[in-house]
């Protein structure tokens, strides 16, 4: 049997694709990995195109891949027309399907290229029975986006927005259930965005999940504006048992003139009026948000109120970028920032957010857990109602088979900014 060993880069979307392609290619009779690349017979590089040190990891690898590959995911679909790419059978982001075909053209030392772009989303009416991680499904609600930011390379390879249809995405939940799943992620570039273009909208695909029982819902990143738009609808959703009690909602700067520069199209005001809402109706929220440090417009003054607006948010969660200039995107065309400034940005606020622990109060409490993952060391790793990450050793007389997959009670004894840290007590 020819093993297939799939390696994902990037976003919860691709790592949603590379078990839908590890599904095709299963019932086509390979046998599949996600870990073990040394034993495979072909290796399937699912790749992202979000940051240019993504894309030098990448070709670096490449480059010294000595075993027949396929490319997938962002990479070949945004740049189907380089030169480079007709030396690899590749499959883009609306083809998923055709990754059979792409293999065996690959152990036949050909190269074919699926990289066509489809009006709807790619078929995804089942549940992988190969997963990342057995205890998590990951489910798309959509492909695309309905954005234009000029520093985005994403949208040339998932294109405009293309939302799956409700009852495909309640099926999957379903399924996933039935198959023992505990949590769910519903993913996307831009999950505010979804069924705008059928004429339906993100409230009410939740107003539809609230009464799932036994499983937890974590909703994957939304942009300010929709979450803007959906604040109140967002608040009172988030109180049902069903959903974790965090948002991801990346800002990108503090400053207006910067998102203008961006095509950003909301405001900081939008924004803390959003934050406030959330926290004044859902007081222990974890709040995710993503800073870009160095935009080619950005002041000194625009980077200040990035500063303050961190400070005075005291994000839970903080995913700091470096500007980068992607390949055909209108912000390459901008004369950049001195590259030890944009550093020195990056790492003041890095520095500071190094400082920040918003768990400190959840220190001495014993809190309920589910617990769906392996750590370090001989630790397990799960989540609070508000998606706190919580650590534990695994203890005397009990084995990980027994937690994983179980909601346990945890008394905490010490934090640190990403997580808490405790023992089990029941």
């Amino acid at each position: 049997m020819v093993k297939v060993c799939i390696k994902t880069a990037g976003c919860s979307h691709n790592l949603a694709d590379s078990e839908a392609m590890a599904q095709f290619l299963q019932e086509a009779g390979f046998q599949v990995t996600f870990e073990n690349e040394k034993e495979a017979d072909v290796v399937v590089y699912n790749t992202c195109t979000v940051k240019t040190p993504t894309d030098d990891k990448f070709f670096t690898k490449l480059s010294r891949q000595k075993k027949p590959v396929v490319l997938a995911g962002c990479i070949p679909q945004s740049q189907k027309n380089e030169k480079w790419l007709k030396n690899y059978s590749a499959v883009g982001v609306d083809e998923l399907d055709k990754i059979v075909s792409a293999v065996r053209a690959c152990l036949q030392h050909r190269t074919p290229h699926f990289l066509d772009v489809a009006t709807s989303p790619p078929q995804r009416d089942f549940l992988p029975t190969t997963r990342v991680n057995s205890f998590i499904a990951i489910i798309p609600l959509l492909q695309g986006c309905l954005g234009h930011c000029t520093f985005c390379k994403t949208k040339q390879a998932r294109g405009n927005l293309k939302s799956y249809p409700q009852e495909i995405i309640i099926h999957q939940i379903r399924l996933a259930k039935q198959a023992g799943v505990k949590e769910v992620w519903l993913v996307s570039e831009d999950n505010g965005a979804y069924g705008l273009d059928r004429g339906s909208s993100l409230p009410e695909l939740l107003e539809q999940l609230v009464s799932f029982q036994g499983i937890k819902i974590r909703i994957g990143m939304l942009n300010p504006q929709f979450a803007f738009r959906y604040r109140k609808e967002l608040a009172r959703l988030l109180s049902f048992p069903v959903f974790y009690r965090f948002l991801h909602i990346p800002v990108q700067s503090g400053s207006d003139s910067v998102l203008r520069d961006m095509k950003r199209p909301y405001t900081i005001a939008q924004c803390k009026e959003t934050f406030s809402f959330l926290k004044e109706h859902l007081p222990d929220i974890t709040l995710a948000t993503d800073i870009i440090c160095g935009y080619p417009t950005e002041s000194l003054n625009d980077f200040s109120a990035t500063m303050n607006l961190l400070e005075d948010e005291q994000f839970d969660v903080l995913n700091i970028s470096k500007f980068y200039a992607r390949p055909q995107t209108f912000a390459a065309t901008l004369t950049p920032l001195p590259t030890k400034e944009v550093k020195r940005r990056s790492k003041e606020v890095t520095k500071w957010f190094v400082k920040q622990n918003n768990n400190k109060d959840f220190e001495k409490k014993i809190v309920s857990v589910l617990f769906t993952s392996r750590g370090k060391n001989n630790t397990l790793l799960g989540r609070t109602d508000n998606y706190r990450q919580v650590v534990v050793g695994v203890p005397k007389g009990m084995q990980e088979k027994e937690i994983l997959g179980t909601r346990r009670m945890v008394k905490i004894y010490s934090t640190t900014r990403d997580d808490l840290r405790g023992e089990i007590v029941r």
